[in-house]
């Protein structure tokens, strides 16, 4: 064995004791030493999401859920082309500026300087947000005749209808298209609200 050889081991305890026995070309004499070499826990890195159907324009919550006491940073990347470097195993955030769906990857390096990865596929979707829109027939309205109909004009992936009217008899509507009438003889600026909602719950205003 020269000089400056190296000896490759396998463990597979956390703790293991290893001895190197050396002795000269006679073998008439040996030298025998031990040592215990300690090995960390292997860290799995592990995400969940508060919600994995998320709408445009919001922000994704990601709970960092890795069990470990020896993670000294997490580095993510969105699957966006951008990533974010967290100390710790701390929850994170992230917004993302299209629709579609993404993949997540987290490389954990440990207070050792270790490095243990794992991607999540597909692990959430951005849908888009419905546009909001209406119409008011008659757009100005009298004291003699405070009634008009509104009607819904959003796109067409708007399935639910939220109309607010205050200061109208009737002030809340979820009919897709409504009526509303206000007292006579009371002058005023009445705004008019209408939240349109898709099917993955994405609003628009």
């Amino acid at each position: 064995m020269s000089h400056d050889q190296t000896i490759t081991v396998t463990h597979d305890l956390p703790v293991n004791t290893y001895c190197l026995t050396l002795s000269e070309e006679c073998n008439t004499m040996f030298v025998k030493a031990c040592t215990n070499v300690e090995f960390e826990p292997n860290i799995y890195p592990q995400i969940m999401m508060s919600d994995a159907e998320i709408c445009l324009g919001d922000s994704a919550f990601f709970l960092n859920t890795t069990n470990s006491e020896n993670a000294l940073s997490t580095l993510v990347w969105f699957g966006d082309n951008d990533s974010l470097l967290i100390p710790g195993l701390n929850s994170f955030t992230h917004f993302y500026h299209k629709t579609g769906k993404y993949s997540v990857y987290v490389s954990i390096v440990s207070v050792n300087g270790c490095v243990y990865a794992n991607t999540f596929p597909n692990l959430l979707r951005v849908h888009d947000k419905p546009s909001a829109s209406l119409s008011s027939s008659p757009s100005v309205l009298t004291t003699l005749a405070p009634f008009a109909n509104l009607y819904n004009e959003s796109s067409s992936d708007a399935l639910y209808f939220y109309w607010s009217m205050p200061g109208a008899k009737i002030d809340t509507s979820t009919a897709e298209n409504t009526s509303v009438e206000y007292p006579i003889d009371v002058l005023g600026e009445y705004p008019i609200t209408l939240t349109v909602e898709n099917y993955y719950g994405c609003k628009d205003s």
